[in-house]
């Protein structure tokens, strides 16, 4: 964590797990309020350990 590129990478995996739960919207209702709660919190820099599991 001490790494100076650790941010990044941190930022890389959760743009990456949005993309994942981004494929699944239509499939279920649930996965899209995820979707949708992920994509607010990324772009406003808020909430991310609000990210629920699917």
């Amino acid at each position: 964590m001490n790494w100076p590129g650790y941010e990044t990478l941190a930022d890389l995996r959760e743009l990456m797990m949005v993309a994942w739960v981004g494929h699944q919207v239509t499939a279920s209702e649930r996965a899209a309020a995820e979707f949708a709660r992920r994509m607010r919190s990324l772009r406003t820099g808020k909430d991310r350990d609000q990210w629920g599991p699917l």
